[in-house]
């Protein structure tokens, strides 16, 4: 027959967790049907049903359904709702059947919906979600567990991965049309405390093992601006996870005024009060122009222009209202203004 769960095998006497409550550490996992040492339970503050079990599963000769070539496996397990001693009484009192809080649920590391697909290899970390951190490793009430499984990197015969509690910084890098920007340079920034990392295939990035404070993170990469330059984070005994930044392509060159196909905006980009602000252009050479407005942290507002223009001087008027004809707040934002072989970011200044 095929192994039962790591958590089946703890409940029937067969294995020891090894557990982990506290600081940062750095686990290899061996395939537990063989290393049933190698099974992990990560306990989660501030309660006493919750936690997760963390190993590695490899596809054996007993254990031949396991998907794919097997991978790290994370499970859910709330104690708190065992209410029944027997199958049908758990069944009967709906702790086997609630997608959203059963007392033992694989943790997927795909976004698929778990009440339409399961037991497939997208369940296996790191699948597509990378890592384990909040909001994903979440209580049942809603509040972050502080458990963080992250640095996720898998092998036939077992995985290796971080395990921390301290708080953590972690975002996005992604490009206008939301896609992840890799191997984007993190610099993160405090009184007494500077380091870099930099972000995995999907665009995102982490620091660990951090203290309570204020941070200041910065991205960088060659051939991209970012939006916002920096962001300044506090940390306070949990996380932020959501520090995210727009990357646009930066200008190919920085000499415009001798090339035979460039656009300049004329402007100071000025908007007072509801009036509409005019963006000029020029052009040696016609081509396709989009000009298109954002929010400072990279949020889009607005397509301007899109469409092939010809040589000489051209203008697009601007009423101050968002794609969705919504009038948008007093602040500042971006004009991008792209052309072949160009693009420029320009300021503009809303004032109601």
């Amino acid at each position: 027959p095929s192994h039962p769960s790591g958590w089946e095998k703890e409940k029937l006497g067969w294995l020891n967790y090894t557990e982990i409550s506290s600081g940062t550490h750095e686990i290899t996992s061996y395939s537990f049907e063989t290393s049933p040492a190698s099974v992990y339970k990560l306990k989660a503050p501030d309660t006493e049903t919750e936690y997760f079990v963390v190993y590695h599963t490899s596809k054996t000769a007993y254990s031949p359904s396991t998907p794919g070539n097997g991978g790290l496996l994370i499970w859910h397990i709330d104690e708190g709702i065992i209410d029944g001693t027997t199958f049908l009484e758990r069944k009967a009192n709906n702790s086997l059947n609630n997608y959203s809080h059963r007392t033992a649920d694989v943790e997927e590391a795909d976004y698929t919906d778990p009440s339409v697909t399961w037991g497939d290899s997208g369940d296996l970390w790191p699948g597509t979600r990378q890592n384990f951190t909040p909001s994903y490793s979440n209580k049942y009430d809603g509040q972050p567990s502080r458990v963080n499984v992250q640095k996720i990197l898998n092998y036939v015969q077992l995985s290796s991965f971080t395990v921390s509690y301290k708080p953590f910084i972690g975002g996005y890098a992604r490009d206008a049309a939301g896609k992840g920007i890799a191997e984007t340079v993190l610099h993160l920034s405090a009184n007494s405390i500077s380091s870099e990392t930099i972000t995995d295939s999907n665009g995102y990035y982490s620091f660990t093992d951090l203290s309570d404070g204020a941070y200041t993170v910065t991205p960088s990469k060659t051939g991209y601006n970012f939006l916002p330059t920096n962001k300044a984070v506090i940390i306070s005994g949990y996380y932020s996870n959501n520090n995210n930044f727009t990357g646009l392509v930066a200008a190919t060159y920085s000499d415009l005024t001798n090339k035979p196909n460039n656009i300049k905006p004329v402007n100071n980009l000025f908007v007072p009060g509801s009036e509409k602000t005019t963006v000029y252009y020029k052009t040696a050479k016609g081509g396709k122009v989009t000009i298109k407005l954002y929010t400072l942290d990279g949020r889009f507002i607005k397509t301007l222009l899109d469409e092939n223009v010809a040589a000489g001087a051209g203008l697009v008027e601007w009423d101050g209202q968002n794609s969705n004809n919504s009038v948008v707040a007093s602040g500042i934002y971006l004009v991008q203004i792209t052309a072949p072989d160009y693009r420029e970011i320009k300021k503009i200044c809303v004032i109601r």
